[in-house]
């Protein structure tokens, strides 16, 4: 059988973002987790690693990002990388 990593809802939120974003890493808990935050071209723009005793909710300043589409990739350890899209849309 094939396993795919399921997503109730999102896990990134607001979408679209004005300054920051969080991201609900509740479904990781016990486990390390990386982030990558990408252009759709796939440049990385922010990447982080947290340990296993990680908070629920982690968050990510995009202030300084340009506005655009972004794709932030979400990896627990021994888990498939889930992958969510982001609008920025900062107001200047």
């Amino acid at each position: 059988s094939i396993n795919f990593e399921s997503t109730i809802e999102s896990l990134v939120f607001p979408n679209p973002a004005n300054g920051q974003i969080f991201v609900d890493l509740s479904s990781l808990m016990g486990r390390e987790v990386e982030l990558f935050l990408t252009t759709s071209a796939g440049q990385v723009n922010f990447a982080k690693s947290v340990d296993k005793d990680h908070e629920e909710l982690l968050e990510i300043n995009v202030s300084e990002l340009q506005n655009g589409l972004y794709v932030l990739y979400i990896k627990g350890k021994n888990r498939r990388a889930m992958a969510e899209k982001v609008s920025i849309l900062n107001l200047y």
